[in-house]
């Protein structure tokens, strides 16, 4: 649904688009992790570069903030002092005194306005002050950086956040039961297991490496419950599919516009800083886009291009609808028209 996205090309929401078609509860859509720091590469997919290295000392720096900091450092190698470091340049400390250090959510926010601000494609994390075996300490990130011709612990590093975890999904019980729409009753036979999942371990705004344990558990959990409560046979009175009275879809352009309409709205106007005037326009663009889709549905023989799409507008419209419904910020949800209540960020 973003344009930056650190996500596979699979991940489209299928899951959850299903789920909501059956009656189940989708709920905390607003609240979306982009991750900070992932590596700008326009020809390919973001790759993240792990919290841990701001967390041993890195730094992020603007385009502005790299060249004072660049000319500093020739300065006092010119007076034979020690070059200084990175951190007083960091455009970070103009939004939070953590700097570059601050929580996910935080860091994000203050890339994102910074970018914006200054009309720049991507931020820079500075490592070349740091005296540290880069190359066994993160041999991955090491590794993907070199096939971009950058060394880790030399090279400014472009940087921009994306989309990286969606703290919403299926309302679910302790076992992993999906519940109805404004109901306590469950869906019959229907889980929902990881990110699809809305367990509420997360509150508003997940702790790394928290939802691989949460996965775990309610696997778990699920699992115990089946071996203990095995399902009766269903056998669903499901019609066969029939393609009667349906054309095969001539052109794949209009399906691929769309999808770029769709990516275009959700990152413009449905990012990490949200206004009341962003939102409104989105849910505009979005439900046309979801009307278009599903007179194409309804009309043409369904390819997987089609079904992709139609589930990512209905993923589109529920994260829209959510987004405007929030009263105040919290957590990974921030909209500039709304107040922050700083004390009750844990749950949405």
């Amino acid at each position: 649904l973003w344009k930056e996205t650190t996500n596979p090309s699979v991940a489209n929401g299928d899951g959850l688009a299903m789920a909501y078609r059956t009656g189940a509860c989708i709920k905390n859509m607003a609240f979306i992790q982009f991750h900070p720091t992932a590596l700008f590469s326009p020809a390919e997919r973001p790759f993240l570069i792990s919290e841990a290295v701001r967390g041993v000392g890195a730094v992020l720096l603007d385009d502005l903030g790299l060249e004072a900091w660049k000319a500093a450092c020739e300065d006092a190698k010119s007076a034979d002092k020690e070059p200084p470091s990175p951190n007083p340049y960091s455009f970070t400390l103009r939004y939070t005194p953590d700097g570059s250090l601050a929580t996910r959510d935080i860091v994000a926010r203050a890339i994102d306005q910074q970018m914006k601000k200054h009309g720049t494609s991507c931020v820079y994390l500075i490592t070349s002050h740091l005296d540290l075996p880069f190359s066994k300490k993160f041999p991955n990130i090491s590794r993907r950086l070199e096939q971009e011709g950058l060394v880790l612990g030399k090279d400014p590093i472009p940087v921009v956040p994306a989309a990286h975890y969606m703290v919403g999904g299926v309302r679910v019980d302790n076992i992993g039961r999906a519940f109805l729409r404004d109901t306590e009753s469950p869906v019959p036979h229907l889980y929902a297991i990881g990110e699809v999942a809305c367990t509420g371990m997360h509150g508003a705004n997940r702790l790394a490496s928290n939802s691989l344990l949460e996965a775990v558990v309610f696997a778990e959990r699920v699992a115990q419950h089946l071996i203990l409560n095995p399902p009766n046979t269903y056998e669903g009175n499901h019609p066969a599919w029939r393609s009667e009275g349906l054309d095969a879809l001539r052109e794949h352009g209009p399906v691929i516009n769309d999808r770029t309409s769709l990516v275009r709205t959700m990152s413009e106007e449905v990012g990490i800083v949200r206004s009341n005037q962003r939102l409104k326009r989105a849910k505009r663009r979005v439900d046309l886009l979801q009307s278009d889709v599903e007179m194409m549905w309804k009309t043409s023989v369904p390819t997987r291009e089609i079904v992709e799409l139609r589930n990512l507008c209905l993923i589109g419209q529920l994260v829209v609808e959510n987004a405007l419904s929030q009263s105040e910020n919290r957590g990974l949800h921030y909209n500039v028209d709304l107040i922050t209540d700083d004390k009750r960020e844990s749950e949405p």
